[in-house]
């Protein structure tokens, strides 16, 4: 089997394993995006000093946010990339005839 035949079989294969995969980190993006722009949002407030109590208050909750979506992201990557990796080793060994 040539060596693009088992990437392909094992990127199918992860995917099988982890079917919203793909979704989870869709959501990631979104929320990411969301958290940067409220983050962005805030921080002109507090720069503002317009209600500031509340703008810190909100302003650590979106760095939360965001931190926790570049996590999440990341463990998702790694346990990807470490079952491809796992896939792509048996895909590539020489299969027995018989």
């Amino acid at each position: 089997m040539d060596l693009e035949a088992a990437r392909l079989r094992a990127r199918l294969r992860t995917e099988l394993r982890a079917p919203l995969r793909k979704l989870r980190m869709f959501l990631y993006v979104a929320f990411g995006a969301s958290g940067a722009i409220g983050w962005f949002v805030s921080f002109f407030r507090v720069l503002a000093a317009r209600e500031l109590q509340t703008s810190l208050v909100n302003l650590a909750i979106q760095t939360g946010l965001i931190i926790l979506v570049v996590w999440l992201w990341r463990l998702e990557a790694r346990q990807d990339d470490k079952l491809f990796e796992r896939y792509l080793a048996q895909e590539s060994r020489p299969q027995d005839a018989g």
